[in-house]
């Protein structure tokens, strides 16, 4: 049946109740499901994509409510603060967005409900469930659907999804970052300490995606995943990207957002004995063996070994230049580290 006024098909008699911390695509998808549609005929019939729920878009939700009969403001909950105030581009269409807890997903299927994606998952800094402790995966690999694949896909079309099987054994994470990112998702900061904690992430994201300074063809990332997950990584761009995570499936998300959380953790400090780094133990003095600093590599043995000089000595001169500018809007601590990294790459003749 349709709305007169406003030309928008009703949605309200059918539609299945918002579950707690519910992430708006989610319910949407269950909408569509409740009403024998897919997910593409009820995204056609709203005008947008349904990951532009999730990540804030203010006309999407206005219309979603003109469709079900839910309030706005109620719908507004269901998406995070930060989000809502600086909403980020759609990216790819559900189930290619979404990260999942495949435990929480079967325990909802065990509790007689249905199984739904968190709103928190959603979040670009969320790689954890906060509940079970385990690595975030994406959607394609848990056992456990949201919806039917008619619903998400149609009829005859593909339903391959992206997935990740490293993401649920890589063991890298720092627990002192994930912690202070559980804490950033979760809304227990301030608006502006979290709108901060992500632009150094995205930052990070950035650079990673970033092609390497002259003559190395890879990525940055290249850096990272072949000692993390033993694998090759994905082409870099000629130039830094801006919000470049915005456009990504979840899988590639997870992947890089955990990387640059470990880039940006606590740099390790052996002097005080810690544990081996997952980069190695030389993983500075080995790379940059052409320092012309007489003691400069020596140094590093017994200095804290942060993984920023990395990223900062792998990238090409104007792609700096632009996080220099960019780092400003990041926590003061982090732009700390940016500044000793900087400082660190030219003292060891690291500058391109």
């Amino acid at each position: 049946m349709t709305d007169g006024q406003l030309g928008w098909t009703d949605l309200s008699v059918l539609a299945p109740p918002l579950r707690p911390d519910e992430a708006l695509s989610s319910w949407f998808v269950r909408v569509a499901e409740a009403h024998q549609v897919t997910l593409e005929e009820l995204q056609r019939e709203m005008g947008c994509s349904a990951n532009a729920l999730d990540r804030g878009a203010w006309l999407p939700i206005q219309r979603l409510a003109a469709m079900t009969g839910v309030g706005k403001e109620a719908l507004s909950f269901h998406v995070p603060v930060d989000l809502l105030t600086h909403p980020m581009r759609p990216g790819p269409n559900p189930p290619h967005s979404w990260a999942v807890c495949e435990k929480c997903l079967i325990k909802d299927v065990a509790a007689g409900g249905p199984a739904y994606i968190r709103q928190t998952w959603t979040h670009p800094l969320a790689t954890v469930c906060h509940l079970h402790g385990q690595p975030l995966v994406p959607h394609g690999s848990s056992r456990i659907k949201v919806a039917s694949a008619l619903t998400l896909f149609g009829e005859g079309a593909d339903a391959d999804e992206p997935t990740d099987r490293l993401l649920a054994v890589a063991d890298f994470d720092d627990a002192a970052v994930l912690a202070r990112a559980k804490r950033v998702v979760n809304a227990s900061s301030g608006p502006k300490e979290r709108l901060r904690l992500r632009c150094a992430v995205r930052d990070v994201v950035d650079a990673l995606a970033t092609g390497r300074a002259p003559p190395n063809p890879r990525s940055v990332m290249s850096v990272f995943e072949q000692p993390l997950f033993g694998r090759p990584s994905k082409p870099g761009s000629p130039q830094l990207q801006e919000d470049w995570w915005d456009l990504v499936d979840a899988a590639t998300r997870l992947l890089y957002v955990r990387v640059a959380l470990f880039i940006l953790a606590e740099p390790r400090d052996p002097a005080v004995g810690d544990t081996s780094w997952p980069l190695g133990d030389d993983w500075l003095s080995s790379r940059y063996q052409h320092s012309r600093v007489s003691g400069w590599q020596s140094a590093f043995h017994h200095a804290a070994q942060d993984a920023l000089i990395l990223v900062r000595s792998e990238l090409p001169r104007a792609a700096v230049r632009q996080l220099n500018e960019r780092s400003l809007a990041w926590p003061k601590d982090l732009r700390r580290r940016w500044t000793y990294a900087t400082a660190a790459a030219a003292v060891g003749g690291l500058v391109f």
